[in-house]
C-alpha cells in the first residue's frame, strides 16, 4: 500500500495506495513528541492450550497462571449458553453477586428480598425478607465473614446489614435520603463499607463505632453536589483491589472520579428536623441547601478526573436535548490497572490508571481558562497520580517554538503476513461500504502489527465513514498514532485536519490543513483539501470567536431547566481528566441505570455487558471486536457478573430469575439460532442516537407488564404493587405507598 507514487484524489475516502512524501525526514514535525522507545510496541503473543500446557509440565509456567489463562477462552465463549435459570423471586431482579469462592450467589430484587442460592447445586438455600421499601440495587457479602453477613442498600435509602442464618438486622442506616444505588466493599476491611447514592454522597461505615442515624449524617466521604452543583447524583462505586486506598466514583455525568480516600476527612450532612418522617425529597432539598464552603472536605490533588475524550464539549448540547449521560457501572480489572466503564447514554470504555492517556490536540495553546487555577492547583500531591503536566497539549510546542531538527525516527518494520491479508480484506470491504467488517478486520491486524501507520489511518478512514457515537474522535486518536509512527504519513495527516472540523475544533483544523500544505505542497490543491479548507474556513467565521464554549456560559434551558455551573475547582479537575484507551460498541444502555458490565477470565480477556435490547454482548478485550451477542431477557440486561474461578457467569434483568450461562457442549450449541451481530449492533446506535423521550415513551409502552397491571413480575395475589391498588399515593420515593412502586423497574439513565 505503500511506496508507489499516485496522485492523491481524495485521501480522505480511499484506502488504496499511499502518495509519495515529498517532505524532508530531516525537518521538524509536530507530531515528534514521544521518545523513540515508546512509539513501537511489540505485538502481543498467545499461546495456545497445547503450548500453556507444555510449559506448566516443565516448570516454566505456574498452575496459577495457567488457570488464570484458560478461564476464559475464545473456544469457551463461544460455546456459552444458559445452563439454568434460578426462579425465585416476583419482580425485577437488579443486582448480583458471587461470594470470594464462587459456591454462593446473592441476587436482590424489586420484591424486596434477598435469595442466597447454590451455584453448583443450582438451587436456591435462602430467602431473606427485608424491611427495605424500595427496589433493592446492591447487595454484597461482608468481607472475612464467611458469608455469613450480607449488605443491602435499596431505593428507599435504607442500608441494612443482617445475618444469614437468623436473618436479623444487625445494622439500619437511613443517613441517605435518595435512592442507595452501589455498595462496596474491601476484602481487607472486614468493619468497614461505602455506599453511593443518587443524593450525591459517598459514606464510609465503621461498624465497629456506634452510629445513630438522626439530624445529621457524620459520616460523608464524597458530597459531588459542592463542586458539580445541587442535582449531581453518584450511580456506582468501586474499590480498586490492589491499593484499595482509590475509591472510583461514577456519577450523574459522563466523568468518572478516582478518589484517594486517605487525603479526605470525614464530612457532614444537615438533615431538616423530623429527620425520617419527612420526604426523601424534602430531606434532600434541605441538605443540598444547607451546603456552604465548610462541606467541602476535598483537597485538590486527591482526585484524578476520567472522562472519553469526545464527550466535553457536547455536555450541554445533550443536556438542552434531554439526553443523559451517566456513569451506571465500574469495575477494575484484578490487578487494578484497568478500569471499565459503562457509560449511559453512550459506549463502554476502558481507561489505563497505571499508563493515563491524555487528550489529543493539535499544537495550539490550551483554553485560557485551563491555566487560570491558582498556584497550589499547578504542583498538588495528588495522591491518585502525579500531576499531569500542562506544558504541551499532547503534540508539541511547534507553533510556539523555532525550528529545530527532529530525532531520527527508526524504520517502521514491515506488516506481519497474516496482518498484511487482513489489510487487504479490510480494505475489500470498506471499498464495498461494509465499513464494520472493515473495522474488526483492521482490529485484527492492528493487533498483529501494532506499529503499522497504514492500519491505523485505514481504521480511521472507516471510522469516519460508520458515523457512529464517539467515531470521528475514536479517528483522531488513530490518525495521532499513525502520525506518532510515521510523521510524514500523508492521509493519516490529512484525515486529522477532517477529523477536527468535524469535531468543532476548527482552530486546531485550521492548524493542522495549513500544516498539511506546507508538508505536502503535492496535494494542496487538490479537490478535497480545497474543499476542506472551505468548510474550515467558513465554520470560523460563523463561530463567535472564542476558543469553544466554557462551560455555564450560556443561560439557555433544556427540559430540565438551566444547565448546572460546576465550581471553579470541578473545572479544573475536568481540565486535568485523562482520556479512555479502548471502547466497546454495539450494545445500548439508555434505559436503566443499573447496567454492567465485567471483564471475563482472570486475566480480563474479554468484555461483557447487557442491553436494552434484551441480549448479553461479550466482546475480546484486546480488539475490541464483538465476539457474541446471546438473548438474555425478554426486555433488557442489567447484571452480569462473572464467576470468580471458572468459566461461568450469571446475568439478570427485568425477568424475574436469574440465568446462568457456562460451556454447552457442541451439539447443543450448534442447535443455537445464529444471530445477525451487525445488524443488531446498528439497530442498538438507532437507538441510542434516537430522540430520548421517544425511547422512553416506547420503553414504558413494551414494559408495562411491569407496572403491576395483570400478570408480570410483580406481586400477584393481594400483596403490594397489586394491579387494583388504587389508594393516593406519596409521588416521592421513600414515602408512606413507596413499597407499592416495587414493580416498577429502575427509571431511565
Amino acid at each position: 500500500m505503500d511506496g508507489s507514487r499516485a496522485p492523491v484524489v481524495d485521501p480522505l475516502h480511499s484506502c488504496g495506495p499511499e502518495p509519495k512524501q515529498t517532505s524532508s525526514s530531516s525537518s521538524y514535525h509536530p507530531f515528534v513528541l514521544q521518545q523513540q522507545n515508546n512509539i513501537f510496541r511489540k505485538p502481543s503473543r498467545r499461546l495456545s492450550l497445547v503450548q500453556l500446557q507444555r510449559h506448566r509440565e516443565i516448570q516454566d509456567l505456574s498452575w496459577q497462571s495457567f488457570a488464570r489463562q484458560n478461564q476464559m477462552t475464545r473456544s469457551l465463549v463461544s460455546r456459552l449458553g444458559v445452563v439454568k435459570e434460578l426462579d425465585g423471586h416476583r419482580g425485577c431482579v437488579n443486582c448480583i453477586e458471587f461470594n470470594s469462592e464462587g459456591s454462593l450467589l446473592l441476587s436482590g430484587s424489586d420484591d424486596y428480598d434477598i435469595i442466597l442460592w447454590d451455584v453448583y447445586r443450582q438451587q436456591k438455600i435462602k430467602t431473606l425478607p427485608t424491611g427495605h421499601r424500595g427496589n433493592i440495587f446492591s447487595v454484597k457479602f461482608l468481607p472475612q465473614s464467611e458469608d455469613r453477613v450480607v449488605i443491602s442498600g435499596a431505593g428507599d435509602g435504607r442500608i441494612e446489614v443482617r445475618e444469614v442464618e437468623t436473618g436479623d438486622v444487625t445494622q439500619l442506616c437511613t443517613c441517605h435520603c435518595e435512592r442507595v444505588k452501589r455498595i462496596a466493599t474491601v476484602p481487607t476491611l472486614p468493619n468497614a463499607f461505602f455506599s453511593a447514592s443518587e443524593d450525591g454522597t459517598v459514606m464510609l461505615y465503621d461498624m465497629r463505632a456506634p452510629h445513630t442515624c438522626n439530624a445529621q449524617a457524620n459520616n460523608v466521604l464524597i458530597n459531588l453536589r459542592c463542586h458539580a452543583g445541587r442535582t449531581a447524583e453518584c450511580k456506582c462505586i468501586t474499590v480498586n483491589p490492589t491499593k484499595p486506598e482509590l475509591l472510583a466514583v461514577g456519577a450523574s455525568d459522563p466523568y468518572i472520579r478516582i478518589y484517594d480516600r486517605r487525603m479526605i476527612k470525614l464530612t457532614s450532612l444537615q438533615y431538616p428536623p423530623g429527620g425520617t418522617m419527612r420526604s426523601q425529597w424534602e430531606r434532600s432539598n434541605y441538605a443540598t441547601n444547607q451546603l456552604d464552603a465548610s462541606s467541602d472536605n476535598l483537597p485538590f490533588g486527591c482526585v484524578q478526573y476520567l472522562v472519553p475524550g469526545h464527550l466535553p464539549d457536547k455536555l450541554k448540547e445533550y443536556y438542552q436535548r434531554y439526553r443523559s449521560l451517566a456513569t451506571t457501572y465500574l469495575t477494575y480489572n484484578v490487578d487494578g490497572t484497568h478500569l471499565l466503564a459503562n457509560l449511559g447514554g453512550e459506549h463502554i470504555y476502558l481507561f489505563n490508571t497505571t499508563s493515563p492517556q491524555q487528550p489529543r490536540y493539535y499544537g495550539v495553546p490550551s483554553p485560557p481558562k485551563a491555566q487560570s487555577h491558582s498556584k497550589d492547583m499547578e504542583s498538588p500531591s495528588n495522591g491518585v497520580w502525579k500531576s499531569l503536566s500542562s506544558t504541551t497539549n499532547g503534540i508539541s510546542s511547534h507553533l510556539s517554538g523555532g525550528e529545530r531538527p527532529a530525532p531520527p525516527f527508526p524504520a517502521t518494520p514491515p506488516l506481519h503476513p497474516n496482518a498484511e491479508a487482513l489489510k487487504a480484506r479490510a480494505n475489500q470491504a470498506f471499498a464495498a461500504e461494509q465499513y464494520i467488517i472493515a473495522l474488526q478486520l483492521y482490529n485484527l491486524a492492528a493487533q498483529l502489527s501494532p506499529n503499522s501507520a497504514v492500519i491505523y489511518s485505514n481504521r480511521a478512514a472507516a471510522l469516519m465513514k460508520r458515523k457512529w457515537e464517539g467515531d470521528i474522535y475514536a479517528a483522531l486518536k488513530d490518525c495521532f498514532t499513525a502520525l506518532d509512527i510515521d510523521p510524514h504519513h500523508v492521509k493519516a495527516h490529512f484525515r486529522l485536519a477532517r477529523c477536527l472540523h468535524q469535531l468543532g475544533r476548527n482552530i486546531e483544523a485550521q492548524a493542522c490543513l495549513d500544516e498539511f500544505k506546507t508538508m505536502h505542497p503535492d496535494h494542496s490543491t487538490s479537490p478535497a483539501c480545497t474543499a476542506l479548507t472551505n468548510e474550515i474556513n467558513n465554520a470560523l467565521y460563523h463561530q463567535d470567536g472564542k476558543f469553544g464554549n466554557s462551560e455555564g456560559d450560556s443561560d439557555e434551558e433544556g427540559l430540565l431547566g438551566s444547565y448546572p455551573v460546576p465550581s471553579p475547582q470541578e473545572q479544573n479537575w475536568r481540565l486535568r481528566a485523562i482520556d479512555y484507551q479502548k471502547s466497546y460498541c454495539g450494545h445500548c444502555n439508555t434505559t436503566t441505570d443499573i447496567k454492567e458490565a465485567a471483564f471475563l477470565g482472570r486475566d480480563g480477556q474479554f468484555i461483557a455487558a447487557g442491553s436494552d435490547d434484551g441480549n448479553l454482548f461479550i466482546w475480546d478485550r484486546h480488539t475490541t471486536n464483538l465476539v457474541r451477542v446471546l438473548p438474555g431477557d425478554d426486555s433488557i440486561v442489567n447484571c452480569v457478573q462473572p464467576h470468580p474461578h471458572t468459566c461461568l457467569l450469571a446475568t439478570s434483568g427485568i425477568e424475574s430469575f436469574v440465568k446462568l450461562w457456562a460451556p454447552l457442549p457442541k451439539m447443543d450449541n450448534e442447535s443455537e439460532e445464529n444471530m445477525d451481530v451487525e445488524q443488531v449492533a446498528r439497530a442498538n446506535q438507532q437507538r441510542m442516537s434516537a430522540d430520548p423521550l421517544e425511547m422512553m415513551l416506547l420503553h414504558m409502552g413494551n414494559m408495562a407488564h411491569v407496572f403491576g397491571g395483570g400478570s408480570g413480575e410483580g406481586r400477584s395475589g393481594g400483596g403490594p404493587g397489586q394491579g387494583s391498588d388504587t389508594s393516593p399515593r406519596d409521588p416521592s420515593p421513600g414515602g408512606p405507598n413507596d413499597r407499592s412502586l416495587a414493580d416498577v423497574q429502575c427509571r431511565t439513565s
